[in-house]
């Protein structure tokens, strides 16, 4: 198991020192990660959108390197006005790979009620799936595709076999996308934590993306707190194993590696 999505105190919302990260690892016997912390442009809550300092985030990871086997990631969250700086941070050579997520539509948080009203919520759905085909056709430097339908996670009276339904063209055209460009979709486990009990992106979802010829796969814990590095592995890759995955993937130095699930 290789835990790419990992937050320390250098994202906003986890207070987790990644030499504590480190430590716990250690003594539970997990051999390789990667912290991948936030860096948002335009998020409506400030703190988000002031990133993290590289530098110190690079000391921080080579302090404690040698320790383990510790990537150094990145979470980016998209904005369509923000799309050469994405791309430039994507690039940047201080990491072994970027997450690609959207967190924001419009300036709106996607976590609450401001974008995803229950009133219209099945029509919002709709608007997601574009803007994340409209961001995997538009920005090329990344490696993985995070967390897709991931605002399922909050809403216990979705439908979610009605998300499928109702946006499994658009859905088809982000993985073809991904596939075109040999990007990789994460399987989050903190899906597992909340009302649907399953993982992002979900099995008829993951089903999709099988069918279509995808292959490249990695796992993320979405880990804010120490003790969820490795949440859901189990289960996830059991889910794998069964859609007909045999492999997943992490990256070093933005080159491809693969172990068995």
């Amino acid at each position: 198991m290789v835990d790419c999505h990992i937050h320390s105190s250098f994202s906003p919302d986890s207070s987790e020192k990644i030499e504590d990260i480190v430590d716990y690892c250690i003594k539970n016997n997990i051999k390789t990660i990667g912290i991948s912390d936030h860096y948002d442009f335009r998020n409506p809550d400030p703190l988000f959108s002031k990133g993290f300092d590289i530098d110190s985030y690079v000391s921080a990871i080579e302090r404690v390197s040698k320790k383990m086997d510790l990537l150094k990631g990145i979470e980016i969250g998209y904005d369509p006005r923000e799309i050469k700086k994405i791309n430039a941070l994507g690039n940047d050579e201080n990491f072994d790979y970027s997450i690609l997520s959207v967190h924001t539509i419009f300036d709106k948080n996607l976590h609450d009620e401001m974008f995803f009203r229950k009133d219209n919520i099945y029509e919002q759905f709709k608007v997601y799936f574009k803007h994340i085909r409209d961001m995997v056709d538009n920005v090329d430097e990344f490696q993985i595709l995070g967390h897709l339908d991931y605002p399922s996670r909050y809403k216990d009276y979705l439908d979610m076999e009605r998300v499928f339904n109702e946006n499994k063209d658009t859905i088809a055209d982000i993985f073809k996308i991904l596939i075109m460009k040999e990007k990789v979709l994460e399987v989050n486990g903190a899906g597992l934590r909340y009302y649907h009990k399953e993982p992002n992106p979900s099995k008829n979802i993951l089903t999709l993306y099988k069918d279509l010829g995808g292959k490249l796969i990695s796992y993320g814990s979405d880990a804010h707190y120490k003790n969820y590095v490795g949440f859901g592995w189990e289960t996830v890759s059991e889910l794998l194993k069964n859609v007909g995955f045999l492999e997943a993937h992490y990256f070093k130095n933005k080159s491809v590696k693969c172990y068995n699930l």
